[in-house]
């Protein structure tokens, strides 16, 4: 396809989009039909031609498009108000939270340059009836972060240190390492990862979603009264072990009440399942126990409730929508800082069309570049996929992972380990906001005391 004739469906595309700039409350349809698309070749997609030269013109003035079908004779946008999202708030409770916890809150005011990748992005967590499953693993963890640095360093550079075929043209996780957690410890280039980490003095920071607990967290919150007991952060925690503990049963009551959609008159019975779920559960020690009665009172509290908020009107089937909430976060804690993230069109869209504000005032502190031409986001992608790895393990193996690291990982892979436990730590130690997740308690207790244990 020659430049003239990407220019004229340019052309042709923005003067559509432009005469349809009227005032609107709901969003406009706007359809391409054979005329236009008559001037692609017949071999060529016209999304994939969208996709190369027009996504960003469409994202910047506010379009979305939406074509299902390959080599369709039709191509449909959607055009949206644009609805500022106020984080003032939200950044006031995130300082709050950190002094909660013993931190300066003014650390997130601190200046840094920050790269950003992503893994696990699941996009949405839902039901699919016709497979009888979830659309994706109920325990995966979606982590957006990488490396905090304020220099570079050259790709041939990297090339040889992680000794990389002289025509290899990026750097991604698993040109590093692959498997899971512990085959990952195996590697001699994720070694030299992290000592490249150590050397040059460089922090992994990350924001982490555990999609499960994420998604059932409402129901207690939806409890009145709920997160006034001063144990209500472990009453999650139990409630979230149990839960994973019977991801079948989790999966049978979302279906049955089609949660989070779940009616009026099927609160009760709703709760009083729950309830059974958590009697079945068998706990190992005396504090797990009392946790387990006392969420078994909240539940049959819950139970007579007329309305439960969180978990009523909302479409049902569908415990996670999409992920832009996270990185709106992100830009609103680290205010100061100059945020690189990598190329994502969907999260692109979805910051134009709801953009964040700070104390009356949009927030322009990051930007979005393809990882092929930066170096520092490819890095990130490395730093945040073995960091991912390690989440899960956490999450999978809870106490055991002592016993693991002592009994079963063997020298190098145990030195690794260590070396990864360091970096965490002086990262965490150096500015504690660079952790955040959203996961049970135990499980974050969990890594910090592993990090603790092991970052020597």
């Amino acid at each position: 396809m020659t430049i003239v004739q990407i220019n004229e469906i340019r052309e042709e595309l923005i003067e559509k989009l432009n005469t349809n700039n009227n005032s609107y409350k709901a969003p406009i349809e706007i359809k391409f039909c054979k005329n236009l698309l008559a001037k692609c070749p017949n071999n060529e997609d016209i999304r994939s031609i969208i996709d190369t030269y027009f996504d960003i013109v469409l994202i910047n003035n506010g379009y979305k498009y939406i074509s299902n079908v390959s080599n369709s004779n039709e191509l449909v946008f959607f055009k949206y108000d644009q609805i500022p999202c106020d984080y003032t708030e939200i950044r006031f409770l995130n300082k709050l939270s950190l002094l909660f916890y013993g931190c300066n809150p003014n650390c997130i005011d601190q200046k840094y340059t920050l790269y950003y990748d992503e893994t696990n992005n699941v996009k949405k967590f839902r039901i699919k009836e016709d497979k009888s499953k979830f659309n994706v693993p109920a325990d995966t963890i979606f982590v957006l972060g990488g490396i905090a640095a304020e220099d570079i360093i050259d790709f041939e550079e990297l090339k040889k240190i992680f000794k990389l075929q002289p025509n290899a043209k990026e750097i991604k996780s698993h040109h590093i390492y692959e498997g899971n957690f512990s085959d990952c410890l195996k590697s001699d280039r994720l070694e030299s990862f992290l000592d490249l980490l150590l050397s040059k003095k460089w922090y992994i920071h990350f924001s982490s979603l555990n999609v499960l607990y994420w998604s059932i967290v409402d129901i207690l919150d939806s409890i009145d009264n709920f997160e006034k007991d001063e144990q209500y952060l472990g009453l999650k925690a139990i409630f979230y072990r149990i839960m994973k503990n019977d991801l079948h049963g989790f999966y049978d009551i979302v279906l049955k009440y089609r949660y989070p959609n779940i009616k009026a008159e099927s609160i009760e019975s709703f709760m009083q399942d729950l309830i059974n779920m958590c009697d079945c559960y068998h706990v190992s020690n005396n504090v797990m126990e009392y946790l387990k009665k006392e969420l078994i009172q909240w539940l049959n509290k819950g139970k007579y409730q007329k309305k439960a908020v969180f978990i009523q009107d909302e479409k049902e089937l569908e415990m996670l929508s999409e992920l832009s909430n996270l990185y709106r976060s992100e830009i609103a804690i680290w205010l100061n800082s100059q945020i690189i993230f990598d190329n994502e069109s969907d999260i692109i869209f979805e910051l134009k069309r709801k953009p964040v504000m700070i104390n009356n005032s949009f927030v322009s502190n990051f930007t979005f570049i393809d990882s092929k031409k930066n170096i520092m986001v490819q890095l990130s992608d490395v730093a945040i996929g073995i960091t991912s790895k390690y989440l899960s393990f956490i999450d999978n193996e809870v106490e055991n992972v002592p016993n693991i690291v002592e009994n079963i990982f063997d020298e190098k892979q145990l030195r690794i380990f260590k070396k990864l436990n360091n970096i965490l730590k002086l990262s965490r130690d150096h500015n504690p906001a660079f952790f955040h997740q959203t996961t049970s308690i135990e499980i974050h207790g969990l890594l910090n005391k592993y990090i603790d244990k092991y970052g020597i």
